[in-house]
């Protein structure tokens, strides 16, 4: 197996190739992993494989795309995506808050869309409009006052 590199997300190995006998060499912390596995598989069926895992060794997520050569090679580029996978990680805590503030009602509250006017709305505005939470938003303007949000 031949291992080209081109990323910092996977400079350890310089952008070296390595014989399959001496890549797991080189990486022993490789052997028994997703990445082993993948590249393993992409080898054997001649087809492509791309993939997002954790690097243990570097203390990084990284995407791989490996693409098998004629020679029963493999050609692999990496990418390192670490923050993309924290911000990803982050967005369902970051939309929990949200929707909790959303319902505590603390001040009126409203997500509206040029498309589709009114989405949802929270108890605070509902009350001091004076309408039904369900007849504010929604997918049918027809049953909100005047057809609009507010």
């Amino acid at each position: 197996m031949r291992r080209h590199t081109r990323n910092k997300a996977t400079r350890a190995g310089g952008g070296k190739s390595y014989s399959a006998a001496n890549c797991w060499e080189a990486y022993p912390e490789a052997v028994g992993s997703v990445f082993e596995r993948k590249y393993r598989r992409a080898v054997a069926e001649g087809a492509a494989a791309t993939f997002e895992d954790y690097w243990t060794p570097s203390d990084r997520w990284v995407s791989v795309s490996a693409y098998p050569l004629e020679d029963r090679g493999l050609a692999i580029y990496s990418r390192g995506i670490t923050q993309h996978k924290r911000v990803e990680q982050a967005l369902p805590a970051s939309e929990e808050r949200f929707r909790r503030y959303f319902e505590l009602g603390l001040i009126r509250m409203a997500i509206t869309s040029t498309e589709k006017g009114c989405i949802e709305v929270n108890d605070e505005i509902s009350k001091i409009l004076g309408y039904e939470r369900k007849d504010m938003a929604g997918d049918d303007p027809s049953r909100r006052p005047s057809g609009r949000c507010y």
